[in-house]
């Protein structure tokens, strides 16, 4: 028996779908359904429902016990739930097969793009499908040959996912090497996949709530104070002037904090690198180069476009589960709360009637590490609360009685220990080299040897099976996690975005640690929704959830129920921390701190704005 054949005898339809509709103002949701199709992959039977056909529309099929076969089930998903139709239990997409089929090979996984790579050249084509959709889009009603034109697009969609349903599992049996005593396992890895892309559908149905009065405030008034906020924060760091940014200064700061030697260079000019990626990677930790890459990002903002506000003053944009090479769910674009500035995160607030809780995962990639390979150092380490305190402690430089409040006390004399020894064994974790490290400890070549040395010692066993996993993978073609995400292997260097080339092997050394965290969110999402709770943001390692006033359920069983999450993909639990956003999302000090100025500058430009001699009287100031 064949794969394929399996799935035929465990469900009573295979069903291709596909929906036309038009979206919301936030071009995230639908707004109204127009049409779909359906299509059994195996009898050829097709089934068409237009917008009128109400009844027709409610499931016409069991959602138990057929299998819903989609390219990018979040849009399908999204059209059952503006329907009140529910969520299917089985839910295969095609779009995220193909990533996993071609993870790390491929860049493109639109339906054409696929389609192609099957051989399915002349199904569709960009302008075609560009022409169709902007035939739903822009009418209200549809004439009756208009209605037939939509229907037949919407059936070529189907047919195309049909056909590349039949194939893709082929190609997986060939290319996994999928036994037949696996097919059940197998199965169940789609569909949990699938899955996911329901979960994340209701994620972008429930939306962020905003603060709308503070947000408004803000954009009203920035132009006028952009400026000064800058101005005032510039005062620490003396980089900006006149509101432009000055190399020479930069050059300075950067001989202040003693990392001149190490800081890499642009090849053309042989100037300092300012490249916000390279300084948050590297240098992040660093409190001066935080603040640039902060003032960085206020000088170039005209407003705070980073949320994207529906009709219902809630924040959507669209969250693209596995988009990453690790299958971490990422938005579409910088259209997020989550994706601006950590300071603006405050106007993140709970809708009247309802409170707001913010759950993460304390420090997961230590707990999936040692979990994955038995090193019992990582596990007591992890078990101690702080990881990067107790590494700290084992190299000598916290003293044991120390706990880890006092260590992580931001006023106290070992944050920056503490921050050092988070940034080493992050790097360890990516394979940053001796100078990179120098630079971070502040220390001779030397001490910074002797720390790496020390530090590998200490988690020899992690060291040792990351290794095995990584050779295995170079010879074998591909990794995977246990939850059946894959990552392709094709010769040992990949051209980076400026095309050169590099070493991959940094790149895979965490790849098995962020993609099992991936499983671990994707799990608890899922876990954390069926019990009911309303899931209104994922962030990486956490949920954002919120309840309304007055519900009888405990926060705590979300905490229970993420931390039983983990524990299916992983074997262990893991501990998730829990915030109560009362009023505005308030954060760290320093992003604090930012806030507050900014809104302090805001007050005073609204109390002079009427004063011709006012501090804001000009708005070109």
């Amino acid at each position: 028996m064949s794969f394929l054949k399996y799935i035929e005898n465990n469900f009573d339809r295979c069903l291709a779908v596909d929906f036309e509709y038009r979206m919301d103002v936030t071009k995230t949701m639908p707004k109204k359904v127009v049409c779909a199709t359906y299509k059994d992959v195996f009898t050829g039977e097709t089934w068409n429902f237009w917008e009128h056909d109400k009844q027709s529309f409610h499931p016409h099929f069991d959602f138990h016990n057929n299998l819903f076969i989609t390219f990018n089930a979040v849009a399908e998903v999204g059209c059952w739930l503006k329907l009140l139709h529910g969520i299917p239990k089985n839910i295969w997409d095609c779009m995220i097969e193909h990533r996993r089929l071609y993870n790390g090979q491929k860049e493109k996984f639109n339906l054409l793009s696929v389609g192609q790579d099957y051989g399915y050249l002349d199904e569709l084509t960009k302008d075609q499908k560009e022409e169709e959709r902007d035939l739903i889009i822009r009418n209200e009603t549809y004439t009756a040959a208009q209605k037939k034109r939509i229907l037949a697009y919407n059936k070529k969609d189907v047919d195309l996912t049909a056909k590349i349903f039949l194939k893709q599992v082929a190609d997986l049996e060939t290319q996994l090497k999928i036994k037949p005593e696996n097919y059940e396992d197998e199965l169940w890895n789609c569909c949990f996949h699938g899955a996911a892309q329901g979960g994340v559908a209701r994620v972008e149905a429930a939306g962020i709530p905003v603060d709308l009065k503070l947000y408004n405030e803000f954009n009203e008034a920035w132009p006028m104070v952009k400026e000064s906020v800058i101005n005032e924060f510039n005062k620490k760091i003396d980089l900006f002037e006149d509101g432009k940014l000055k190399y020479e200064k930069f050059e300075r700061l950067i001989r202040r904090l003693k990392l001149l030697d190490t800081w890499p260079r642009n090849f053309k000019n042989n100037k300092l690198s300012m490249n916000k990626k390279i300084i948050e990677d590297r240098y992040g930790h660093i409190p001066e180069l935080q603040l640039f890459l902060e003032l960085q990002k206020l000088n170039r903002m005209t407003l705070l476009n980073g949320y994207n506000i529906g009709e219902d003053g809630r924040s959507r944009c669209s969250l693209q589960m596995f988009k990453t090479k690790t299958g971490r769910c990422a938005p579409s674009t910088a259209l997020y709360p989550f994706s601006a500035s950590k300071w603006a995160r405050n106007f993140m607030k709970p809708a009247l009637g309802s409170r707001l809780f913010y759950l993460d995962y304390a420090q997961q990639e230590v707990a999936i590490q040692g979990a994955l390979s038995n090193d019992k150092n990582m596990m007591d380490a992890y078990s101690s609360g702080d990881v990067y305190v107790w590494t700290a402690k084992q190299c000598g430089k916290i003293p044991k009685h120390i706990s880890n409040e006092e260590a992580a006390d931001e006023q106290g004399p070992y944050v920056e220990t503490r921050d050092i020894f988070k940034q080493l064994f992050l790097a360890n974790n990516y394979g940053a080299g001796i100078h990179w490290l120098k630079g971070q400890l502040k220390s001779t070549m030397h001490m910074a040897r002797y720390w790496k040395k020390k530090f590998s010692q200490i988690y020899k066993i992690y060291f040792g099976w990351i290794k095995n996993e990584i050779d295995r993978g170079f010879i074998t073609g591909s990794m995977h996690t246990r939850y059946g995400w894959s990552r392709i292997i094709k010769g040992k260097f990949q051209k980076d975005k400026y095309g050169n080339w590099k070493p991959i092997k940094n790149s895979l050394q965490n790849w098995p640690i962020q993609s099992t965290g991936s499983d671990v969110l994707r799990m608890a999402m899922l876990d954390v929704q069926e019990q009911g709770f309303k899931v209104c943001a994922l962030v990486h390692d956490a949920i954002l959830v919120e309840l309304p006033l007055g519900d009888e359920r405990n926060i705590k069983q979300v905490q229970r129920t993420m931390e039983l999450a983990a524990q299916k993909i992983i074997g262990i639990p893991i501990r998730v921390d829990c915030k109560e956003i009362k009023g505005n999302f308030k954060q760290k000090k320093k992003n604090q701190q930012l806030f507050e100025t900014i809104f302090q500058k805001i007050r005073e430009y609204k109390n002079n704005k009427a004063s011709p001699i006012g501090m804001y009287a000009s708005p070109n100031r």
